[in-house]
């Protein structure tokens, strides 16, 4: 016997661009399997694990069981992580991870769609 109690409510519309220039969106996006990671280049400890992960998944998806992903990155360091950066960044790690970036509200937004706690970390000198 099967129980619900209420709805599963993740997930919302977005509109954010890729390293390219190119509109990345919920619609172009549709009938597609994503997989979805924040994160921030200069991240030295969470971020490259995730990342390694990330690929990994993704391939043994498809490779394993014919399952085509779209792995995601969206970073939430708009300051560091231009577009080149972020490139650059990605293809360390595979070259289908589309990294994705957008205004800060764009973000925020998107961040409001998922379980995703946001906080600016400090320097240790």
């Amino acid at each position: 016997k099967v129980r619900s109690y209420g709805e599963l409510s993740v997930g919302g519309p977005f509109e954010l661009v890729d390293t390219k220039g190119n509109i990345v969106s919920t619609e172009t996006l549709k009938g597609n399997w994503v997989l979805l990671y924040f994160g921030f280049t200069y991240c030295p400890d969470i971020c490259p694990e995730q990342m390694e992960l990330m690929a990994n998944v993704t391939d043994i998806a498809q490779n394993e069981h014919g399952i085509v992903l779209v792995p995601i990155m969206i970073t939430i360091d708009l300051e560091r992580d231009t577009p080149e950066v972020l490139d650059e960044y990605v293809a360390e790690y595979s070259s289908k991870i589309v990294a994705l970036r957008g205004t800060e509200q764009q973000i925020d937004d998107v961040c409001n769609f998922v379980p995703v706690l946001q906080k600016q970390g400090t320097s240790i000198r």
